[in-house]
């Protein structure tokens, strides 16, 4: 007897329904990556469904979740300063290979547009004392207008540490009145664009003491947490908008695709992992990413506004200035140890990138 048409339908609408609403619990494998999904609707949405997962733990009074998984440690604080603003202070420790999806569901709203500042670190092991251990860091600002559904990979035994604003077009547009920054025309633009989002690699190296004020403010309990707060907030906006404008001079930002970024990522990662050796060369590069020189170029460029093999050089002096500072080494043995003919050209080459002489780290280091 042939299968009912109309039960059939009911069985895929039921399916449906039931996938929908447990993508959010359920952990998949692909491409090297363990995919992890969160709703994202809103920031209540987020927190009300962490709280119902079996692996994190939710304090409400100190506003904390705390997870400790195979895949990640994470330790997140949130503060919702009004109903169209919140904050969350997050440090992340990866210690799989994970791909974190956000999702929508349809039946609720989603008017949180999401601003994060992230400082990314990784651990160098290598085979050489003086490597082994360093920390290379980075900075990233990302902008998502509300509703956007994204994908974003993170990398084992790296640590993150997040600063991210939800926030409405109605909170905007109140701050528009009066902080006449938030008009510029830049930041304004990517509003009325067809552009969801914005990556955004940070080269004016931001301390990471704003992200220890942050973590200090969102702990403090005081009546005047939320207004402190949210002046702070400001202030990052006021941040990136500057360092945005400076950067571009002119010049629009450009949209890279959730795949091209999950690409490069990968490509960042075999750079960071090399630094000790030769630059790898662009053909391998491209091999290892699987798309053209052409085009690794180009998206490595629009990304970063700098060529490969200028990020890789600036990553290998970041960690030389590491070791230097950090291990008291000699110039001479860290110039041999990154491949320079000799400590003048490593010296040269420090100052071009720092403004001044690895000799002011060490004393007695010529």
């Amino acid at each position: 007897m042939p299968f009912d048409k109309s039960i059939e339908m009911n069985y895929l609408e039921s399916l449906n329904t039931w996938f929908s609403k447990f993508k959010k619990y359920i952990v998949t494998y692909k491409d090297g990556f363990f995919q992890l999904a969160n709703v994202a609707n809103s920031p209540y949405a987020i927190i009300e469904s962490f709280d119902k997962m079996p692996f994190c733990t939710h304090n409400r009074t100190k506003r904390q979740i705390l997870s400790n998984t195979m895949f990640i440690n994470a330790n997140l604080l949130y503060l919702d300063i009004s109903p169209t603003l919140w904050i969350f202070v997050s440090d992340l420790k990866l210690k799989k290979n994970v791909a974190i999806q956000n999702i929508y569901e349809p039946n609720l709203p989603k008017n949180f547009h999401i601003f994060n500042l992230q400082f990314y670190e990784r651990t160098i092991s290598g085979k050489q004392n003086r490597i082994n251990g360093a920390i290379v860091s980075d900075r990233t600002w990302t902008l998502f207008k509300a509703g956007v559904a994204n994908q974003v990979h993170h990398f084992k035994d790296t640590r993150q540490f997040n600063i991210t604003v939800y926030f409405t077009d109605e909170w905007l547009k109140q701050q528009q009145a009066s902080k006449l920054f938030l008009n510029n025309e830049t930041f304004t633009h990517f509003f009325n664009s067809e552009n969801d989002y914005i990556f955004w690699p940070d080269h004016t190296q931001i301390s990471q003491d704003v992200y220890a004020q942050f973590l200090l403010r969102i702990t403090t309990r005081n009546e005047d947490l939320k207004v402190g707060m949210e002046q702070m907030i400001i202030e990052l906006f006021e941040k990136f908008i500057r360092t945005m404008t400076d950067e571009l001079k002119g010049m629009k930002p450009e949209q890279i695709s959730f795949k091209d970024i999950k690409y490069i990522q990968k490509v960042e990662k075999k750079l960071l992992e090399n630094l000790q050796g030769e630059f790898p060369g662009i053909e391998e590069l491209a091999k290892h990413a699987g798309v053209s020189t052409t085009k690794l170029k180009n998206d490595f460029k629009a990304f970063h506004r700098t060529s490969l093999f200028q990020y890789f050089r600036s990553h290998k002096l970041k960690l030389a200035h590491t070791i230097i500072a950090e291990k008291n080494t000699p110039i001479k043995e860290v110039a041999k140890f990154f491949g320079y003919e000799n400590a003048s050209k490593f010296s040269e080459a420090f100052k071009d990138e720092f403004g001044y002489l690895p000799s002011t780290l060490v004393k007695g280091n010529e």
